[in-house]
């Protein structure tokens, strides 16, 4: 299977993969995302079988940055003016304050995964570019 995957076949399940992190992951990791970014690749060949996986890790990579609100806004000014804009309650200041809020406000959390699934949708050239990496860098590559 292995050897006739192209770049944007791998960049798909990349980002299938990263649609099912957005769906179920807890509300403290969407937050950390949407603050400070850290979404990562695995990708993992056993034998013919290629898995791959979407982790948070706090290596700098191609996914990195991907759903980070606000630029080069301030974290918590940036999910404050994104919770209007969404409709949800007033986010607090404190990090960890935050994370309750997060979890407590259906409207914001709903938000936040559909600004993500958004993020990949207009970021896909960063999945094939990790999918051409993995692809060059792999055992066996030619």
């Amino acid at each position: 299977m292995f050897l006739t995957m192209t770049n944007d076949e791998l960049a798909e399940r990349l980002v299938r993969a990263t649609d099912d992190w957005i769906c179920t992951a807890e509300p403290e990791d969407l937050l950390k995302v949407l603050t400070g970014g850290g979404l990562d690749a695995s990708i993992v060949q056993l034998g013919d079988e290629i898995s791959v996986f979407i982790e948070l890790s706090d290596r700098r990579g191609l996914l990195s940055s991907v759903g980070i609100l606000g630029g080069d806004l301030p974290a918590d000014e940036a999910l404050a003016l994104y919770a209007q804009a969404w409709g949800a309650s007033e986010p607090p200041a404190d990090d960890e304050a935050q994370r309750v809020w997060l979890a407590g406000d259906a409207i914001a959390q709903e938000a936040a995964r559909r600004h993500l699934q958004e993020d990949v949708e207009e970021n896909v050239d960063l999945f094939v570019a990790v999918a051409e990496e993995w692809l060059r860098q792999r055992p066996g590559a030619t």
